[in-house]
């Protein structure tokens, strides 16, 4: 009976350890999904935040690159008033001189 006894104390002992160590692993994986997840989340938030430069970045590459256009745009109105203004005067002038004006 003594033998008996003693056999289910320790039976009793080993499933009192295989439930904790039961509960540690369950807790381990826990926090290892929990690590996972907010590591993944830390990506997202990441992602998210090279994504905002990049648009920032681009919305001032667009801007400057039409500022550029429109300089550009003026000065080439600004060299054609002025080819013209140098073409017409030098024509009227000449037709001036032959008289037909």
């Amino acid at each position: 009976a003594k033998g008996q006894a003693l056999a289910v104390e320790a039976a009793f002992v080993l499933a009192k350890t295989e439930a904790k160590a039961t509960a540690s692993k369950m807790r381990a994986i826990t926090a290892s999904q929990a690590t996972a997840k907010a590591a993944k989340t830390a990506a997202v938030a990441e992602s998210a935040a090279r994504a905002q430069a990049a648009a920032q970045t681009n919305a001032v590459v667009s801007s400057n690159a039409l500022e550029i256009v429109t300089d550009a745009t003026l000065t080439a109105a600004k060299a054609l008033a002025k080819a013209k203004a140098l073409t017409v005067v030098p024509v009227a002038e000449r037709l001036r001189a032959a008289g037909a004006l």
